[in-house]
């Protein structure tokens, strides 16, 4: 998994080990950076800024693309999101400047 700017902006791009099946994730006009994977590979969080303030949220999405979702709505820069163990065996995304809720 990487973050380019091939598409004009900073998007969330997926490719094999190979080389092959590149995959683009993410198409918005914000910028996003900094995906982390799930532990378990069902997911991925990632920052996005908002255009024109220096606020970033964090979000999740499917290996897909699909099933995004916003995990934090903060006016504050919520950065470089990483996974953590919660309540025992469950883990959550957490980053710098934000805590989220494990649902």
């Amino acid at each position: 998994m990487f973050v380019s700017d091939r598409g004009g902006n900073r998007d969330l791009y997926i490719i094999d080990a190979d080389g092959q099946n590149l995959r683009q994730l993410t198409a918005t006009p914000e910028d996003e950076g900094g995906p982390d994977w799930s532990p378990d590979g069902t997911a991925i969080v990632f920052h996005r800024f908002s255009p024109g303030a220096p606020i970033a949220n964090l979000y999740a999405l499917s290996p897909d693309g699909a099933n995004e979702r916003q995990l934090t709505n903060l006016r504050a820069m919520n950065i470089e999101p990483a996974w953590s163990m919660a309540s025992g065996s469950r883990s959550c995304p957490t980053a710098t400047g934000a805590s989220t809720s494990c649902t």
